[in-house]
């Protein structure tokens, strides 16, 4: 049996302990805890671009211990989170009788650990949850620590729960079958985390970039494991985000959520990240952070991902889409913006998310486009 490592997790509120798993093929591993859980019914959900033999790791895990599965797949992609989509999915696992006492386990990229989360938030009112990420973006950020959501006509995740799963299942193994791309976006997000709470995660990120398209296995694990680590350090803290700190998770995401809505989901999720911190950083220069030029060589340079803004996307309807963020304010009666942002590499501003004036981020983001 392949060797993994499982750090354990108590979340405040939360109905269970959340366990994260991180290893090489540790799939079977887990389908016995449930079996001894006393697990009978599996409900997989998964898209069309995930390897079959992805999913086949889970299912014949799970039938090795008789315990019994069916597999919900839609079409891969932003638009499959679309909140119309919901009914039917959740007629899918009430058709075949899935309950309360049942899992849902999620194995696949960000859209499929979201609407697993949701989906397993709502069965009976909450069954359990088990996420396997299937790309290394899930791995070091959306499958883990509880947060589900669903697009609207309006803006990214405007509709979910914060769920959390019984467990994290990160099979390391399976990020050798990624893309160059996808690679990319997932290490995006792994240098957000670096940058507002790890410097050493950062200086091993810049010194061994050649090893994520090389797709070494150590690297890779040593990634996911510092990322999983230090979000859910967070989450302990601030599990339902209603103190501010799980707050900081989202450094880069306020402009890239305007990015992603206004080139309808064709921009990558972590090429908009990668976009959003070098504008975020700049907004961040007043606060004291000094590391723009840094940043920029890191995630161009070193990873290949976007730095620059293409015209094809208008400002004014980027600062407009930025305003649906769920960590904005109003200040009478206009409503004001509002990012995570860091005062130096490993800290975050204090007051986790302070207002950008509109002048101010049009200025940098006019600035980024070429």
């Amino acid at each position: 049996m392949a060797a993994f490592t499982r750090s354990d997790y108590t979340i405040q509120r939360a109905p269970q302990q959340c366990s994260v798993i991180v290893g090489r093929n540790p799939t079977r591993s887990v389908a016995k805890l449930l079996r001894d859980g006393g697990a009978n019914n599996v409900a997989i959900v998964t898209d069309d671009k995930v390897p079959l033999y992805v999913v086949d790791r889970v299912f014949v895990s799970l039938g090795d211990y008789d315990i019994k599965c069916d597999v919900l797949k839609f079409p891969s992609g932003e638009a499959s989170k679309h909140l119309k989509h919901l009914p039917a999915y959740v007629d899918w696992l009430t058709s075949r009788g899935f309950g309360k006492r049942d899992y849902v386990w999620g194995v696949g990229g960000g859209v499929v650990t979201d609407v697993a989360g949701l989906l397993a938030a709502g069965l009976g009112r909450g069954a359990n949850f088990v996420s396997s990420p299937s790309t290394l973006l899930g791995m070091v950020d959306a499958g883990m620590c509880g947060k589900t959501g669903m697009d609207t006509d309006d803006g990214k995740n405007l509709f979910g729960a914060i769920y959390q799963p019984r467990y994290v299942v990160d099979d390391i193994e399976v990020l050798q079958t990624l893309s160059d791309n996808q690679l990319r976006s997932g290490a995006s997000e792994a240098i957000k985390t670096a940058v507002i709470g790890n410097p050493l995660l950062l200086r091993y990120m810049e010194r061994n970039s050649g090893k994520l398209i090389g797709r070494d296995l150590e690297f890779l694990e040593r990634v996911v494991s510092a990322c999983a680590k230090y979000k859910m350090s967070v989450v302990q803290e601030d599990p339902e985000e209603k103190l501010g700190r799980r707050e900081e998770l989202n450094f880069g995401h306020t402009v890239a959520h305007g990015l992603e809505k206004v080139s309808k989901f064709s921009l990558d999720h972590g090429f908009a990240v990668s976009i959003g911190m070098v504008a975020e950083s700049r907004f961040a220069k007043k606060y004291g952070f000094s590391e723009q030029h840094r940043l920029m060589e890191i995630l161009s340079r070193g990873y290949g991902l976007s730095v620059s803004l293409a015209r094809t996307l208008p400002v004014d309807e980027i600062i407009k889409a930025t305003k649906w963020d769920k960590k904005n304010t109003d200040v009478d009666g206009v409503r004001k913006v509002k990012c995570s942002l860091p005062i130096a590499v490993g800290r975050m501003h204090p007051d986790h998310s302070v207002v950008v004036e509109e002048n101010e981020m049009r200025e940098v983001l006019e600035s980024m486009a070429n």
